[in-house]
C-alpha cells in the first residue's frame, strides 16, 4: 500500500508515450504503466468486499488483470489506460471469486445484465428485468439465456447511438461491465451526463415493454 501511495499519476501525454514503448514490448514502460495504475485497482478492488476474498488478495487478483491489459494496451487505441484495463481488472477479480465460490466461468455478459447498475449498488432494476415478460413459463436455462440475447439485440434497435453504448458499457453487453465514473471516461462524458442518458434509454426500454 505504501508503494501505491506513492506512485505518481500519469497525464495523457505521459501516458501516450509509454504506450509507444508498451506495444514495442519494453518491460520498463509496462512496469510503469502498472505502478503507475495501482490505485485504481485498489479502487475496483474495494467494490468486492465481503465476498469472500480478503482485501489483499482481492487486489493480488485484481493486479493480475492489470497486468494483462497492460500487455496489451496501445499507443492506438487513443484513450487513457484506465478505462481499458478495468475490464480486466473486474475478469480477474470475478474470476478468483468464481473459482471460491465453486462456480464455472460462467458467462460475463449474461451475469452483468442481471446484476443492478451502478456496480455494486443497491439499486433492485436490471437491464432484463425490464425486458422480461414476468408470466412466460420458465424454460432450459441455455435457451433461456439464448433469449436474453435475441430480447437484448432486438430491444437496444431502439436507442439511439450513445443510449445504445451506454448501456452496453454499464451492463456489459458484449464485454465486461464499467462503472458509472469509468463508462464516463471511455465515452469523454461526465459522470451525471452517463447517468442521464442510462435513465432515457431505461425509459425507452419500459415503454417498449409496455407496448
Amino acid at each position: 500500500m505504501n508503494d501505491i501511495s506513492a506512485a505518481s499519476i500519469m497525464t495523457d501525454e505521459e501516458e501516450q508515450a509509454l504506450a509507444v514503448l508498451v506495444e514495442q514490448g519494453d518491460p520498463k514502460a509496462i512496469n510503469r504503466l502498472v505502478g503507475a495504475n495501482l490505485r485504481f485497482v485498489v479502487k475496483i478492488a474495494n467494490m468486492y468486499k465481503g465476498q469472500g476474498l480478503d482485501s489483499e488478495d482481492l487486489v493480488n487478483e485484481g493486479n493480475i488483470g492489470l497486468m494483462k491489459a497492460a500487455n496489451r494496451f496501445k499507443a492506438s487505441y487513443h484513450k487513457r489506460f484506465a478505462p481499458f484495463a478495468a475490464p480486466y481488472i473486474r475478469q480477474s477479480i470475478e474470476s478468483a471469486l468464481r473459482k471460491l465460490n465453486g462456480e464455472g466461468n460462467g458467462d460475463v455478459r449474461l451475469r452483468s445484465v442481471d446484476a443492478p447498475v451502478p456496480i455494486g449498488s443497491q439499486n433492485t432494476y436490471t437491464l432484463l428485468s425490464i425486458l422480461e415478460n414476468p408470466h412466460a413459463e420458465s424454460a432450459d436455462k441455455a435457451l433461456e439465456m439464448q433469449s436474453d440475447i435475441e430480447k437484448l439485440s432486438s430491444a437496444l434497435r431502439c436507442l439511439d447511438e450513445r443510449e445504445r453504448k451506454v448501456v452496453e458499457l454499464l451492463y456489459g453487453v458484449g464485454c465486461p461491465p464499467l462503472t458509472m465514473m469509468e463508462a464516463a471516461m471511455e465515452m469523454d462524458l461526465k459522470r451525471e451526463r452517463v447517468r442521464q442518458i442510462r435513465d432515457k434509454a431505461l425509459r425507452k426500454l419500459k415503454k417498449l415493454k409496455a407496448q
